[in-house]
């Protein structure tokens, strides 16, 4: 069953947005029909964190949400994403699977509204 999924990508290094061009490769890679936004500038949304974060959006056509989701998840730490440090080497997160949101947050936010809308726009 093929499911279209929107991904969050994001990072508040200095070079996040050669992390979030080397993410969107390994999208391309592994996974059909890739479409993204341009890389952008966000502020963190953490209270207390004055960070900017480097984003992006990503669609692609999966069979498995769930084995996307690991897979993705395997790609942090590879990357050398460490949870709760305040560095975030990438981030990759499902915001949507097939119109429903799976993530509600993250869909309000800015940083994937951008991108989202983005991608909307150029397929429509």
């Amino acid at each position: 069953m093929n499911i279209i999924a929107f991904l969050s990508i994001g990072s508040n290094l200095p070079d996040g947005a050669v992390h979030i061009n080397r993410a969107l490769d390994f999208l391309r890679e592994n996974y059909s029909d890739v479409d993204c936004s341009d890389i952008y500038s966000t502020p963190s949304v953490t209270i207390g964190d004055d960070s900017v974060y480097f984003n992006a959006v990503a669609k692609c056509t999966v069979n498995d949400i769930n084995a996307l989701n690991a897979e993705l998840k395997c790609y942090e730490s590879e990357c050398g994403r460490v949870r709760g440090q305040k560095s975030i080497v990438i981030d990759l997160d499902i915001v949507m699977a097939n119109d429903e949101i799976l993530r509600p947050r993250d869909f309000s936010r800015e940083y994937f509204q951008i991108g989202y809308t983005q991608i909307l726009t150029k397929n429509s």
